[in-house]
C-alpha cells in the first residue's frame, strides 16, 4: 500500500509541475501543493521504515491508521490538483472569451457611427432621386414628343438609381441593426468540455482509496515470534527453529504461543 501512495505521489509531482508550468496564476496553489506533496513523502518514508508486525499487536494499529491516514491525504492532494488544473483552464478560457466577446463590442461602438452617418447620406440621396423622378413623371404629362423621349430616359435612369438606394438603405439599416445588437450583447461564458484524458503513466494512474471502501486490516493478538517460524497443522500449532542456539528463546516464545517447539529432520 505504501508503494502505491508513493507511485500516486511520483504522478502527482508531475501533474503540480505541469499544471504549475501551464498557469502562472498558480504559483501559491503550487508552493502550497509542494508543501502537502513533500510534507506527505516524508511520512512514507517514516512509515517505510517500519513494519506492523515488528511493531506487534499494541504498535500495528496505529502505523496502519497513519498509512490510512496518508492513502486518504494522497487520494485528497491528486483530487486538490484535478480540480486546480479544471479551475485555472476554466479561467483561462472565461478570460479569453471575454476578451473576444470585449472586442466585438467595442468594434460594433466604433462602427456604429460611421455606419449611421452612411445611412443618413444614403435617405439624403434616396428623397432627392425620389423627389427629382415624380419631378420627371410630371413632366411627361405635359411633354412634346421630342422631350417625352429625353424624359422617359431620365424617368429609366431614376427608376434604376432609386432602386440601388433604396438596396442601400435596407444594407445599411440591417447592418446597423446587427452592429446594435452586437453592442448590446451580454457576456455569456460557454465552459471547455471537459478532458477525455491525460497522457498514460507507466503501469496506469493510481489513486488511493477513500477511507470507507478500504478493507480493514487484521491485527492478530500476538506478536511474532522471536525466533523460529510458527506453523500451523491441523489445529496445532508448531514452532520450527534452526539452531541450537535458538532453543532456550524457542522454548518460551513456543510457552507464549501455546505451540510445540520442533525442529528439522536434518537440523
Amino acid at each position: 500500500r505504501l508503494a502505491q501512495v508513493r507511485e500516486a505521489l511520483v504522478a502527482a509531482e508531475g501533474d503540480r509541475g505541469r499544471i504549475g508550468r501551464a498557469f502562472s496564476r498558480l504559483v501559491s496553489a503550487m508552493l502550497g501543493f509542494e508543501r502537502t506533496h513533500g510534507g506527505l513523502l516524508a511520512r512514507v518514508s517514516a512509515l517505510e521504515a517500519q513494519r506492523p508486525s515488528a511493531a506487534g499487536p499494541t504498535g500495528a494499529p496505529a502505523l496502519l491508521t497513519q498509512l490510512g491516514e496518508v492513502e486518504d491525504a494522497a487520494r485528497r492532494l491528486q483530487t486538490d490538483l484535478d480540480e486546480a488544473e479544471r479551475k485555472a483552464r476554466e479561467d483561462e478560457e472565461r478570460e479569453k472569451q471575454q476578451a473576444a466577446w470585449q472586442s466585438r463590442v467595442d468594434a460594433a461602438n466604433r462602427d456604429l457611427p460611421d455606419r449611421r452617418t452612411a445611412l443618413a447620406t444614403a435617405e439624403s440621396r434616396r428623397t432627392a432621386i425620389a423627389d427629382e423622378l415624380r419631378g420627371v413623371e410630371e413632366s411627361l404629362k405635359s411633354a412634346d414628343k421630342q422631350a417625352k423621349k429625353d424624359l422617359t430616359a431620365n424617368q429609366r435612369k431614376l427608376s434604376d438609381d432609386l432602386q440601388r438606394a433604396n438596396k442601400e438603405v435596407t444594407r445599411l439599416r440591417g447592418e446597423i441593426t446587427a452592429l446594435e445588437q452586437q453592442a448590446a450583447e451580454r457576456f455569456e461564458f460557454r465552459p471547455p468540455p471537459a478532458p477525455t484524458g491525460r497522457p498514460a503513466q507507466p503501469g496506469g494512474r493510481f489513486v488511493p482509496t477513500a477511507s470507507n471502501a478500504r478493507p480493514t486490516a487484521n491485527v492478530p493478538d500476538e506478536a511474532l515470534p522471536e525466533v523460529g517460524s510458527l506453523r500451523s497443522h491441523k489445529g496445532q500449532r508448531y514452532l520450527v527453529v534452526q539452531t541450537w542456539d535458538q532453543l532456550a528463546a524457542g522454548e518460551q516464545t513456543a510457552s507464549r504461543l501455546a505451540a510445540k517447539l520442533v525442529a528439522p529432520e536434518n537440523a
